[in-house]
């Protein structure tokens, strides 16, 4: 594969990584906003807690993988060897994927997030095939 389509493939990779980033920044903000609003009623204190903590978390790393693919996909032509933790990512971003849509399946933003996440997986794919064909 070409020097030019490698690079399309990056562009492209840096905007689902921009929307990986964008939906955990939703994903907090939907967090937050119960808490703020004080609408955790229904939910024990111990259960709320629990629900605070992997919902957080959940939106944090989403926004982690976001923020962290920028700088490696930057540098990845640079340094091919780059590909590895990129692909680790992927993965990550993969299984993350997969399970917002089996525990949530009424959730359109899961479905959105999983979207995302598969996507960024096949592009990482991708471009560690073109990479060691290169």
């Amino acid at each position: 594969m070409e020097k030019r389509d490698v690079n399309k493939w990056i562009v492209f990779s840096k905007w689902i990584a921009t929307g990986i980033l964008i939906m955990g920044i939703i994903h907090d903000i939907a967090t937050f906003t119960p808490l703020i609003q004080d609408n955790l009623h229904s939910l024990s204190e111990d259960a709320a807690k629990v629900f605070i903590c992997f919902s957080l978390g959940t939106g944090t790393s989403l926004i982690l993988c976001g923020i962290i693919l920028f700088p490696l996909l930057n540098r990845l032509e640079r340094y091919p060897f780059m590909i590895t933790p990129i692909l680790i990512i992927g993965v990550f971003l993969l299984i993350f994927g997969i399970l917002s849509v089996y525990f949530m399946t009424d959730n359109p933003f899961a479905w959105v997030v999983s979207a995302l996440c598969i996507i960024m997986f096949g592009v990482t794919l991708k471009l560690k095939i073109s990479i060691n064909q290169s």
